[in-house]
C-alpha cells in the first residue's frame, strides 16, 4: 500500500480502523446510547446463549458411560449441528454490530466533510476488511465468527472502482457516436446541399489546404517530441547520473548490511533463488533490490515531484492544428475560380473532426500519463518487473546454479563483484530512459495516426 500510494495522492484517504475488532456488549450499549440502531443484536445474543446452553448439555450427556454407541453418535451429530448454528449466530451478531458501527461512523464523516464538497455531493466511504475477506477465500471452514462476503466491503469497493473505470468505456462509445458515425452524415448533407458541377478546382484547392495543415502538424509534432524527450533527459536522467556515485555508495552500504546479518546457509540461498525478495523468521521480510536503490529512490522522488508536472502532451500542437483547420474555409474563399461551398455544412464537418482530434489527444494523453506513473514505480520498487530487479537478474541466476561447500561465500563475492563491476544501477537508469522514450513514441504515433485519418476525412 505504501509503495503505490503516490499514484493516488489527493484522491482518497485510507484509515486503518480494524473494523472487525472490538465487537462486544459494551459496543452495542455505546452505539445505542448515541442513537444508533443495532438491529437484531439482542435476538442474536439470546440465540447464542440458548445454543451455548444446549451445547453444554449435549457435552455433559456424552460423558455418561451408560450411552450406547448409536446414542453417542446421535449426540455427536447434535453437538456438531449446535456448534455450526452457534457459529452462524455469532457471525450474524458480529456482522450486525460491525454494520451498525460503520453506519454510525460513515454518517458522521459525511456530515463533517459535507462543507468541503460541492452542493448535493455525498462523500463516498467504503469500510473494508481484507482479513475477513481472505478467510472467505480459504478452503477450510472458519472456526471463528465471520463477516458475510458483502459485509467485508470488498465487493462493494470493487463495483465502485469499476464504475469509475467505466468512464473510459463511455468515452470510447462517445467518440464512436460523435465522430466516426456523425462525420459521414455531415458529409452527405453537405454534398446534398452543395452546388452542381464536377468541383475539380474546389477539390484541388481543398487538398492544397489540407496538405498545408499536414505540414503544420508534422512540424509541431516533431518539435513537441523533441522538447519532451529533452526535458525528461535533462531533469531526470542527467540528475540520476550526477547522483550515481552517491547512489552506488548507498548500494554498498546495504551490501555490507547483508553480509553482517546472521544469515543461515539456506536463507542466503533462498534470497538468490527468489531474486532478492524473501522472508525468514530471523531476518523478516526483505527486498534486497528495493534496499539497494533506496538512495537513488530518494533522489528520483525529489526530482520527479519538482521536474515532472503534468506535461503538455501535444496540447499546444493540437491548438495550432485546430486554428489551421478552422481557417480552411477562409483560405478556400480567397482562391480564384472557387465555387462557394455550403459554409454551414462544411464548417460542421470541420468542427466534428476538430472534436475528434481533441478527444483523441485526451485519450492518448491519459494513457501516456498513466504509463509515466507506471514507469516511476518500475524505477523505485523492488518487484521483479522493476528496472533494477531486471538488471540484477543475471547475478541471481548465477547464484541459483551455485551449490556445494562454501556456496554462501561464493554468493557474497559474486554479489559484490556484480554490483561494482557490472553497474546494474546504470543499466536500470538506461532502462528508465528507454521506457520513457518508448512510451512517448507509442502514444505520439497513435495520436498522429488519429490526426491523419481525420484530416484525410475532411478532403473526402
Amino acid at each position: 500500500m505504501g509503495d503505490y500510494a503516490e499514484r493516488f495522492t489527493g484522491t482518497f484517504t485510507i484509515i486503518v480502523t480494524k473494523t472487525d475488532e472490538g465487537v462486544s456488549d459494551e459496543l452495542a450499549n455505546e452505539l445505542r446510547s448515541k442513537g444508533q440502531s443495532i438491529g437484531d443484536f439482542r435476538e442474536f445474543k439470546a440465540n447464542i446463549n440458548r445454543l451455548k446452553k444446549a451445547s453444554r448439555a449435549a457435552k455433559q450427556k456424552l460423558k455418561s458411560k451408560k450411552l450406547s454407541s448409536s446414542a453417542k453418535f446421535r449426540l455427536r451429530e447434535q453437538e456438531d449441528l449446535l456448534l455450526q448454528e452457534l457459529r452462524d449466530e455469532e457471525s450474524k451478531r458480529l456482522e450486525c454490530l460491525v454494520d451498525a458501527r460503520n453506519d454510525h461512523i460513515g454518517r458522521r464523516l459525511q456530515k463533517d466533510k459535507k462543507k468541503h464538497l460541492p452542493k448535493d455531493a455525498l462523500l463516498p466511504i467504503h469500510f473494508v476488511s481484507n482479513k475477513q475477506y481472505q478467510v472467505h477465500k480459504q478452503v477450510t471452514d472458519s472456526e471463528v465468527p465471520l463477516l458475510g462476503i458483502e459485509s467485508t466491503g470488498i465487493p462493494r469497493l470493487r463495483s465502485y472502482t469499476l464504475g469509475l473505470a467505466a468512464k473510459g468505456v463511455w468515452k470510447a462509445h462517445e467518440e464512436h457516436l460523435l465522430f466516426k458515425i456523425k462525420a459521414p452524415f455531415d458529409g452527405v448533407n453537405m454534398w446534398a446541399e452543395g452546388p452542381t458541377g464536377d468541383g475539380q478546382e474546389d477539390q484541388e484547392g481543398l487538398m492544397g489546404c489540407i496538405q498545408g495543415v499536414f505540414g503544420l502538424w508534422d512540424a509541431s509534432k516533431s518539435a513537441t517530441i523533441e522538447k519532451m524527450q529533452s526535458t525528461f533527459d535533462t531533469n531526470i536522467i542527467r540528475r540520476l547520473r550526477a547522483a550515481h556515485e552517491d547512489s552506488l555508495n548507498g548500494i554498498m552500504r546495504w551490501y555490507n548490511t547483508i553480509i553482517a546479518k546472521p544469515w543461515w546457509h539456506g536463507s542466503f540461498l533462498a534470497f538468490f533463488r527468489k531474486d532478492g525478495n524473501h522472508r525468514t523468521g530471523l531476518i523478516g521480510t526483505a527486498s534486497w533490490n528495493k534496499e539497494f536503490i533506496k538512495g537513488q529512490t530518494e533522489v528520483l522522488d525529489l526530482v520527479w515531484k519538482t521536474q515532472v508536472p503534468p506535461e503538455d502532451f501535444f496540447d499546444a500542437a493540437v491548438s495550432k492544428l485546430k486554428h489551421a483547420i478552422e481557417d480552411i474555409p477562409d483560405q478556400l474563399s480567397r482562391m480564384p475560380g472557387s465555387v462557394a461551398l455550403p459554409i454551414s455544412g462544411f464548417e460542421q464537418i470541420l468542427r466534428t473532426q476538430i472534436r475528434g482530434i481533441e478527444a483523441a489527444r485526451d485519450k492518448h494523453k491519459a494513457q501516456y500519463e498513466q504509463e509515466v506513473r507506471n514507469i516511476k514505480l518500475h524505477a523505485t520498487l523492488g518487484q521483479n518487473t522493476s528496472y533494477f530487479s531486471q538488471a540484477m537478474q543475471p547475478c541471481y541466476d548465477v547464484g541459483k546454479a551455485d551449490l556445494g561447500e562454501g556456496v554462501c561465500g561464493h554468493m557474497r563475492d559474486s554479489l559484490h563483484r556484480y554490483l561494482t563491476e557490472s553497474d546494474p544501477l546504470k543499466k536500470a537508469n538506461d532502462s528508465l530512459a528507454e521506457a520513457y522514450d518508448k512510451n512517448l513514441t507509442l502514444h505520439a504515433d497513435a495520436l498522429d495516426g488519429d490526426v491523419r485519418r481525420r484530416l484525410a476525412d475532411i478532403s473526402q
